[in-house]
C-alpha cells in the first residue's frame, strides 16, 4: 500500500488513480494525518503532494510530526518536494516568476527515472524552488529554468520531483511512478473488482442469517448499497423504494425497473 498525504493538490486524486492503473492499492490522507494512523496502514511507500502554498507559509500544510522519520520509501512532488528539502536542511526559495506549463526534461539520472530514455515533457505549477540540496541528497534532474527539477538521497529512498508525474502533459510520469513502486516493492495485484469481493465478505460476515431492510431513495448510494447487498445476501434483504415526491419525470419507473 501506498499512503499520499494531500496537500491541497488539484492533482492529489490523480496520483492515486495513475497508482490503480499500475494495479497498486493507495490511500489518500489529509496532510495533517497523525503518525499513528499511518503507521496503522503499514504502507510500503508515501507520497507528499503537491500543493498551492509556500513551504514558507505559517499555515502551510505539513505531515505530523514523527512522519519523516518513517523508515519506507518517500516521493515528494512540487509542494512535497520543497517540504521534503527544507525539512531535512535544505533551502527553497521563490523564484523571480511562477513557473506554470510544460519545461523539457534532458537532464535525469536515477531510480525514478530507470528505462527511461531521451528528452520528454514535464508539467511545472510552481513559485518556489530548491536552492540548497541537503545533505545527503543529490540532484537528478534538472531543466534550464529550474537547476533543482529532481533530487534523491538514495541510501534512505527519498526522493522529490518539482514536476507533477501524475498528470497526462508529462511524457513519462507514469513510469516515474511505477518505478517508485518498485522502489517500494509494493505489490501490484489491486483490481476494482477486489473491492466488490471485500465488500461483499464483509457483508455476509456482518449479517450471517440476519434480514436486512434498506430503503432506496433512488440516489446513487442507496441504489449501489440495494446492488452490493444483493449480491451478498440474495433473499435476505429487502429493499423497499420510498417516493419522496421531489424525483424526476418517470424517475420513479425506472428505479422500480433497475431494482
Amino acid at each position: 500500500m501506498i499512503v499520499i498525504l494531500d496537500f491541497g493538490s488539484q492533482f492529489t486524486r490523480l496520483i492515486a488513480r495513475r497508482f490503480r492503473e499500475l494495479n497498486a492499492f493507495s490511500v489518500i490522507l489529509p496532510s495533517h494525518a497523525s503518525l499513528e494512523d499511518i503507521q496503522k496502514l503499514q504502507p510500503k511507500g508515501i507520497v507528499l503532494s503537491g500543493g498551492p502554498m509556500s513551504v514558507y507559509d505559517p499555515n502551510g500544510p505539513k505531515p505530523s510530526a514523527g512522519v519523516m522519520e518513517l523508515d519506507v520509501p518517500m516521493l515528494g512532488i512540487c509542494y512535497g518536494m520543497q517540504f521534503m528539502a527544507l525539512s531535512a536542511g535544505g533551502r527553497v526559495e521563490p523564484g523571480e516568476v511562477r513557473e506554470y506549463g510544460k519545461a523539457m526534461l534532458s537532464n535525469y539520472s536515477g531510480a525514478l527515472f530507470d528505462g527511461v530514455t531521451g528528452d520528454f515533457q514535464a508539467w511545472m505549477s510552481h513559485g518556489d524552488s530548491v536552492t540548497t540540496l541537503p545533505d545527503g541528497y543529490a540532484i537528478m534532474a534538472s531543466t534550464t529554468d529550474t537547476p533543482v527539477t529532481g533530487i534523491e538521497d538514495s541510501s534512505r529512498k527519498r526522493y522529490g520531483i518539482q514536476f507533477h508525474p501524475e498528470v497526462i502533459h508529462t511524457t513519462h510520469g507514469k513510469r516515474l511512478l511505477e518505478n517508485f513502486l518498485t522502489v517500494c516493492a509494493v505489490e501490484r495485484n489491486w483490481r476494482t473488482e477486489t473491492i466488490v469481493e471485500d465488500l461483499i465478505a464483509d457483508i455476509r460476515a456482518r449479517v450471517g442469517t440476519d434480514r436486512v431492510l434498506l430503503a432506496v431513495s433512488g440516489g446513487v448510494d442507496s441504489s449501489t448499497l440495494a446492488l452490493l447487498l444483493s449480491r451478498a445476501i440474495g433473499s435476505q434483504l429487502t429493499a423497499v423504494f420510498v417516493d419522496h415526491g421531489l424525483l424526476r419525470l418517470n424517475e420513479r419507473e425506472e428505479v422500480e425497473n433497475a431494482l
